[in-house]
């Protein structure tokens, strides 16, 4: 399927977010086939490279995942008639403000 560069640069928001979970789960289901061929050969077959590329790998993969929880979590609470980018400041604030107490007592 072709997609022309005016149809990405104009996609209303559902496509660009299908497009993201589509690639979410590409570059989970790659990962997953990293992971298995790196067991099959076992760890003292791959060099410091390989290693250090498949942490890489995973870190990548967990990024992934906490980009989809936060996107969750926002369409949770845009149902419930709140805004989370407003109550994850308003959150931070009076964490902020406990530590300060805590820290002058």
């Amino acid at each position: 399927m072709r997609i022309s560069t005016w149809e990405i640069e104009n996609a209303s928001p559902t496509k660009k977010k299908s497009w993201a979970k589509a690639h979410r789960g590409m570059v989970a289901a790659e990962l997953e086939k990293v992971e298995a061929a790196a067991k099959a050969l076992g760890k003292d077959d791959l060099d410091d490279w390989e290693q250090h590329a498949l942490t890489m790998a995973a870190d990548i993969a967990k990024q992934n995942e906490l980009e989809e929880l936060e996107t969750s979590l926002r369409e949770l609470f845009k149902l419930a008639g709140m805004n989370y980018g407003v109550e994850r400041s308003v959150y931070f604030s009076r964490k902020s403000a406990q530590a300060k107490l805590k820290n002058d007592e």
